[in-house]
């Protein structure tokens, strides 16, 4: 994309907003005019980048080449990184494909940035529609598929003409990660004594909870803008909020047991770099309840640049609630206790939106999740982080 020159700050909130003036990209319009009255999902057409592709390369190994075609527009992105200096994360940049292999697209300009692809090291791609017109009804809804670990997450899209949004543009909670096992068990279905999972952030995935003896650890901790875990036996401590725009909250200590910190403030307020919400940490769990809180995921990634745009819908990308502690379990076999911690929340993720003309706002947000609450004691999750918004506009028509 071309270079931006940030010229104000719109408002001093939580959720940071910026806004800035650019030269601007709106697509060639050859994905035609698009009217959507249902769920549409975006990145229908996205995979994971491969082996290693250095800054200088006409082409880039990918996964899988099903639906991307010549002349296609691709963002390229990086998702985690676990180098804590000079992350890479949320670097991104356009291209258009000139030839398309098995695993392989052949490139119209070289790349700008190495992508080198390990097993904690990613990065994604995916196809960027270049609509003419597009209009979403009344109960449309237009969204991506969750992140799994190796794509999804991503709204991308240009509109050379008109976008009228009369729905939903979302990304809620499709972002970084947070854990819950409450689905995945099997027997009686107690999860007990346990330290909570961090929450997914820039760096992975995290620690996964594992048993507890007591005493306070290194899962407490932040895991980038992840949410740190809280510990767990005899009354666990509360997951720690995801971080993006702010650090997250730090869960609630219980009877010594320490909740997870907040995860950290990452990217910056002109959206140079685009990041998901970080995803809350996941409650302790206590010794004869039932299960501790899911973490909150965090937010996902919206980037529109289209020649108009009358908002008179919603465009959100929302961080998800921490899980409340709980005692009930449907199949049977209910706790007892009162330590069961809750999880923290999601941070809200990104929303980039570049036009000339806007004639309608709506209702734009990239609000935090909340707190999980604790089965009858004081192991709260905490709150996450808001996310970022960021306006552009070739003649400095901002909100």
């Amino acid at each position: 994309s071309s270079s931006k020159t940030k010229i104000s700050s719109c408002i001093n909130e939580s959720t940071s907003i910026s806004c800035s003036i650019t030269l601007e990209d709106y697509g060639t319009a050859s994905d035609g005019d698009l009217i959507i009255s249902n769920t549409y999902y975006s990145d229908n057409i996205r995979t994971h980048v491969s082996s290693s592709n250095i800054a200088g390369d006409y082409s880039i190994n990918i996964a899988n080449s099903n639906g991307f075609n010549i002349g296609d527009e691709i963002l390229i992105i990086t998702m985690q990184d676990p180098n804590p200096t000079n992350n890479s994360v949320g670097k991104y940049e356009f291209n258009r494909i000139i030839n398309v292999g098995a695993n392989n697209l052949g490139l119209y300009n070289p790349l700008t940035h190495t992508y080198v692809s390990t097993s904690t090291l990613k990065h994604q791609v995916v196809k960027v529609s270049n609509f003419n017109n597009l209009t979403i009804n009344s109960g449309g809804i237009l969204t991506a598929h969750p992140w799994d670990g190796f794509s999804g997450g991503i709204i991308c899209f240009r509109v050379s003409g008109n976008l009228l949004n009369n729905g939903i543009i979302t990304a809620n909670e499709i972002g970084y990660r947070g854990i819950g096992r409450i689905n995945t068990l099997t027997g009686n279905n107690h999860y007990r004594n346990h330290n909570g999972a961090q929450g997914e952030g820039i760096y992975g995935e995290g620690y996964p909870g594992g048993s507890s003896n007591g005493s306070n650890g290194f899962w407490n901790q932040s895991n980038g803008n992840g949410g740190g875990g809280g510990t767990g036996t005899q009354d666990g401590g509360g997951g720690g909020g995801g971080g993006y725009s702010n650090a997250g909250s730090t869960g609630n200590t219980q009877d010594g047991h320490l909740g997870g910190i907040g995860g950290q403030i990452v990217g910056s307020p002109g959206l140079e770099k685009l990041l998901f919400g970080g995803a809350g940490g996941e409650g302790g769990a206590d010794e004869d309840g039932h299960c501790p809180g899911k973490g909150g995921n965090g937010g996902g990634i919206i980037y529109i640049s289209a020649g108009s745009i009358t908002n008179n819908g919603i465009i959100t990308s929302n961080g998800e609630n921490g899980g409340n502690g709980t005692n009930s379990n449907p199949n049977g076999s209910n706790g007892s206790g009162c330590g069961m911690a809750g999880g923290g929340g999601g941070a809200g993720g990104s929303i980039f939106i570049s036009s000339p003309f806007h004639s309608s706002y709506g209702l734009i947000t990239a609000n935090k999740g909340l707190k999980g609450n604790c089965t009858c004691g004081i192991g709260f999750g905490a709150d996450g982080s808001d996310g970022r918004i960021a306006f552009i506009s070739s003649n400095g028509n901002n909100p």
